[in-house]
């Protein structure tokens, strides 16, 4: 294949590919049509108590996971303390 013939190639394959990316964009707004419909309209107020719930939770789980973590910190150096003393 002769040079001419790489160009060629080249040109074409950015063409299939800009094809392909339109093709991927209108899929996209297709599928925000689709799922903006299905979303529900609430307040101003109940967006605010969902937030303060979620917020909540999550302290609430970061409070949990910090215990476990110093319980096992601290039954870590109990146990290497332990050794120390035995041996």
């Amino acid at each position: 294949m002769s040079f001419a013939g790489h160009v060629f190639d080249m040109i074409r394959r950015n063409k299939e590919d800009r094809e392909k990316l339109d093709q991927l964009r209108g899929r996209g707004k297709d599928a925000r049509a689709k799922y903006s419909s299905h979303i529900p309209d609430i307040s101003a107020e109940e967006y605010d108590r969902i937030n303060r719930q979620l917020k909540e939770r999550e302290q609430e789980e970061q409070k949990y996971y910090s215990r476990i973590k110093y319980l096992i910190i601290a039954a870590t150096l109990i146990i290497l303390i332990l050794l120390w003393v035995i041996f």
